[in-house]
């Protein structure tokens, strides 16, 4: 069986599917059946988005078919029919298609095909991103989810939603959990006073609440701990940097902006407490990447970070409740116990997940979608 995996987003972005992409293949690679074989398309808007250095990457684990399609028509021409003469080259010998992004699932393609879905925030939360927007996206998901032959869900919340907002029949998805990279690994590294949190300056992490929460926090708290902000620059962020800018624990805040994992991987470490209370999510990784490095994790009680936390989190009820926040924040921040407590059972949960399952659980869907069409 031939696979063919679309990485055009592992190529163009950093983040995100960029690093899904990065480790279904790599772990892909390890539990394919003799004989069978990966290759990957990559198409690009523009010359300059290319990265040799990641297509040199790709090419470790099969052969790469690179094509620059210019921006403006890209998301037309994947939706026509006469396209479909182009697929074909481009797909010559291969069996299946898998699309790890929704945007990378052509409308007439004659490959069965297995497309990974994230989360359907921009159904849920119309107005963050745009409504004209946030509905073209919501259209993309919905029609990728409903050509494609199987889809994987990264959570139940998000099969649950894709029933729910596109009206896919549930037995057409199956739920692939995410797990950690490997560069985040428990060490013995001594924890510092700081208040860690991740994710990309956007309305939907609800960062302001985190903000108004920590300048709520006592005197002798605000000298002896730091709040340290990672994420790249996102939309709708003019509040949240004006925020931190200006609030009562302004110097003992630091927007430390974008982190390679490896160096993500240290500040998880060496955090005395992690929080992450988004509005959604379709998963919630930094959770599961927080537990993994031995972070005691204060997260909230929405969407699929249940799914992901278990018992071994401490879950805030009101997301928007600061004052109730900053009261878990003093309850944690003197009381190392309760800290030891959350790690412990942090390093347990992260232990019941793996990409070596994810990719099992990946390949056999691809596989069983292959069958079903020879």
């Amino acid at each position: 069986m031939k696979i063919c995996i679309d990485a055009t987003r592992f190529v163009i972005e950093n983040a995100g599917i960029a690093r899904y992409i990065k480790n279904i293949v790599a772990f892909l690679a390890h539990v394919t059946a003799p004989g069978d074989e990966l290759c990957f398309i990559v198409t690009f808007m523009r010359h300059y988005a290319r990265k040799d250095e990641k297509i040199a990457w790709l090419k470790k684990y099969g052969s790469v078919h690179v094509h620059i399609i210019p921006g403006k028509w890209k998301e037309y021409f994947w939706e026509k029919k006469w396209a479909g003469i182009y697929f074909k080259r481009w797909f010559s010998g291969c069996d299946v298609l898998f699309a790890p992004s929704y945007f990378e699932l052509p409308v007439f393609t004659a490959l069965p095909s297995v497309v990974v879905i994230y989360d359907l925030t921009t159904a849920r939360f119309p107005k963050q991103r745009g409504e004209q927007l946030s509905a073209r996206l919501t259209r993309l998901t919905r029609q990728a989810a409903n050509r494609a032959d199987a889809v994987c869900a990264i959570s139940k919340q998000t099969k649950d939603d894709l029933v729910t907002y596109c009206s896919i029949d549930p037995a057409k998805i199956t739920v692939t959990l995410l797990a950690c990279d490997p560069a985040f690994t428990h060490t013995q590294t001594k924890r510092t006073n700081t208040l860690l949190t991740v994710g990309t300056l956007e309305p939907r992490k609800n960062l302001i609440t985190i903000i108004k929460a920590f300048q709520k926090l006592p005197d002798n708290l605000l000298k002896t701990w730091r709040l340290l902000i990672v994420g790249g620059k996102g939309w709708n962020d003019e509040e949240i940097l004006s925020i931190i800018s200006n609030n009562r624990a302004t110097q003992s805040t630091q927007l430390l902006g974008f982190i390679p994992d490896t160096h993500l991987a240290q500040l998880y470490a060496r955090a005395g407490l992690f929080v992450y209370i988004p509005l959604f999510e379709g998963f919630g990784l930094p959770v599961l990447e927080a537990m993994t490095c031995g972070a005691p994790v204060i997260t909230s009680n929405v969407s699929s970070l249940p799914e992901v936390g278990g018992d071994a989190c401490a879950y805030l009820k009101d997301i928007y409740d600061d004052t109730k926040l900053a009261t878990m924040f003093i309850q944690y921040m003197t009381d190392k116990t309760k800290r030891d407590t959350l790690s412990k059972k942090g390093l347990q949960r992260a232990r019941t997940s793996s990409w070596d399952k994810t990719a099992r659980a990946t390949y056999s869907l691809i596989r069983k979608t292959h069958k079903e069409h020879v």
